[in-house]
């Protein structure tokens, strides 16, 4: 049962997700390409229907523990929240101190002001690094774009990585599920989305790159959990004096 529950999952997932990439592609001429901008509206929340999907159609009852009771565990919250964006920040910092050339002072500033409806005309006075600061302050308080992004983490992480655990054990299932999470973006990767389509060999390589980034940022999610959990039973085995 686990592993049709695995198989029916990522079948789910990708008959919604290249459905409509080749109904897309059909169409990829055409101006008002309907197909695509439906699977870019939805794309985070198919996880989430692949999840009761599948759920029902094995005739799986059990607790699927989901709260967004964000008082019963504030500081958890307050991690999940914060230390993400300090290893955006972070691995920004190592990035451009390597590639400080890539690095656009115009185009961060523009992204910034396009936040408030706003062009570069409109401030000379704002730096990049201030822009950048105060961006990923905001962001941690942006819970809607948060639970924008929830039907991912429920689905790939909070359902589909357990069953991979228990079936295929810890490492090959964060790289199977890390693979496979990369594969379903194939259809909106081949059409522009995140990646440019003048960069070499596009969009295949864009594809490759994106399957590659989902894999490394499985391992960094389940590392972000592994130490938050880590904390915390050493926090419960000290009230329990084990």
């Amino acid at each position: 049962m686990k592993k049709n529950k695995i198989f029916i999952y990522t079948t789910i997932i990708y008959i919604i997700c290249f459905g409509l990439g080749i109904i897309a592609l059909l169409n990829k001429d055409t101006q008002d390409n309907i197909a695509y901008k439906l699977l870019t509206t939805i794309f985070t929340i198919i996880p989430l229907i692949a999840l009761f999907i599948t759920r029902k159609i094995t005739g799986d009852k059990s607790k699927f523990n989901v709260s967004l009771k964000v008082w019963k565990d504030v500081k958890m919250w307050l991690f999940c929240l914060i230390i993400p964006n300090i290893a955006i920040i972070l691995g920004a910092i190592v990035y451009y101190l390597f590639l400080s050339n890539d690095f656009n002072n115009n185009l961060v500033l523009a992204d910034f002001l396009s936040i408030f409806g706003l062009t570069s005309k409109d401030s000379t006075i704002i730096s990049p690094f201030i822009a950048i600061l105060i961006t990923v302050i905001l962001s941690i308080f942006l819970i809607t774009i948060h639970l924008l992004e929830l039907g991912e983490e429920l689905g790939w992480r909070g359902y589909l990585l357990p069953l991979q655990v228990k079936k295929y054990g810890t490492k090959k299932a964060i790289l199977l599920n890390g693979l496979l999470w990369g594969i379903a973006h194939t259809p909106l990767i081949y059409f522009g989305f995140n990646y440019s389509l003048n960069n070499y060999l596009a969009p295949y390589s864009n594809i490759v790159m994106m399957i590659i980034f989902c894999i490394i940022i499985g391992m960094m999610f389940f590392i972000f959990i592994a130490i938050y959990l880590f904390i915390k039973s050493e926090k419960l085995k000290n009230k329990l004096n084990c």
